[in-house]
């Protein structure tokens, strides 16, 4: 499948895994065992989760894994919702999805790479599935290629993909659902469930306030202004793509983001903040938001339970997403210091 997401590419590999260490095949036939856990891909990481509390919240569907894609990345979750991923937020099920069902697979047996049968050669080839689509996108040690994916069985240089030699030992080393694929990968301060992010894609600088009126953007002097602790800030070089990640965050500090456009385009702004009292994360988006040079926007992000909508939610650690349907985007087209528009949560309708 083309990945359609913040990066762009031909081809995309991304696996679930269902793990019975310890037994035979003759074993498993004989016995009917049931796996230990189930891994599923996310990008250059992933999650697990046990079967037995797969089956305890509902995730097998007879002897089958549930799997919520990742619309337009393909990255695999076990509950729908809105995940922060690095360059993007994957969006799985948020409000309808398509069901597919197992009849409607259909399945593949893989030989090893050495196997000489001609129907299977393409998977010896080590180049790339695709055309170069541009230059990766690098984020805290992080890199997104732009480029098709190299078959299954290889990874950069020629080399055989962990994934492939050691499918047990990489599932094994993946967090443990709840806790998120970059964890990893990424060194951030505090607690991950209380981390707020803030993603901005357009021509344009966003600033943020917290309730006791600090600022996280750039100053006047265009030095880049820390006031909230422990801010990081992200932007890769050659984008449009600013976040924003505010660890230790509560939806009591009533964030207000303003967006100043320094050019024409449109703007997608997406936003995550934990609420300690409610254990839930508020997410909020507006999308394909036309942005000027002369553009000013502005919204405020408080608990406004009632005008929410909860998403379904699943694992021992529950960390629920409710999402924002009702705080309002203030736009000022001409840079008057009139708002002269509000728009809802969602994609802009003109």
């Amino acid at each position: 499948y083309f990945n359609e997401w913040r990066n762009f590419h031909e081809g995309d590999w991304e696996l679930v895994e269902i793990c019975f260490p310890g037994y035979s095949v003759k074993e498993l036939w004989d016995n009917e065992e049931q796996p230990i856990f189930a891994a599923y891909s996310q990008h250059q990481g992933g999650q697990r989760m046990s079967w037995s509390n797969m089956q305890d919240n509902d995730l097998i569907m007879e002897t089958h894994p549930i799997v919520y894609v990742a619309k337009g990345s393909h990255a695999n979750y076990f509950t729908p919702g809105s995940f922060w991923a690095g360059l993007d937020f994957d969006d799985t099920g948020l409000s309808s999805w398509q069901i597919v069902s197992p009849e409607q697979i259909n399945l593949q047996i893989l030989p090893e790479i050495e196997n000489e049968k001609e129907e299977f050669d393409w998977l010896i080839f080590k180049g790339y599935w695709g055309e170069y689509r541009g230059f990766p996108i690098s984020i805290l040690g992080l890199t997104f290629w732009q480029h098709g994916p190299f078959g299954p069985p290889w990874t950069i240089g020629e080399q055989q993909s962990y994934r492939w030699g050691n499918p047990f030992e990489w599932a094994n080393g993946l967090p443990e659902y709840p806790q998120p694929f970059w964890t990893d990968f990424l060194s951030i301060l505090g607690d991950w469930v209380k981390l707020a992010v803030f993603s901005l894609f357009c021509p344009a600088d966003v600033h943020i306030y917290d309730s006791q009126g600090r600022h996280v953007g750039f100053d006047n002097t265009g030095q880049f202004e820390k006031q909230i602790p422990g801010v990081i800030y992200i932007a890769p070089e050659g984008t449009d793509y600013k976040t924003i990640l505010i660890p230790d965050a509560d939806l009591s500090n009533e964030y207000t983001i303003v967006i100043n456009g320094n050019g024409s385009g449109v703007m997608d702004i997406k936003v995550q903040v934990p609420d300690a009292e409610s254990k839930i994360k508020h997410f909020l988006e507006y999308t394909n938001v036309p942005v000027s040079a002369t553009t000013t926007a502005r919204t405020t992000i408080k608990p406004i339970i009632s005008a929410l909508m909860q998403l379904p939610v699943s694992g021992d650690k529950q960390v629920r997403t409710i999402r924002d349907t009702a705080t309002m985007l203030e736009i000022d087209s001409d840079g008057d210091g009139i708002f002269e528009l509000e728009i809802t949560p969602g994609i802009f309708q003109q």
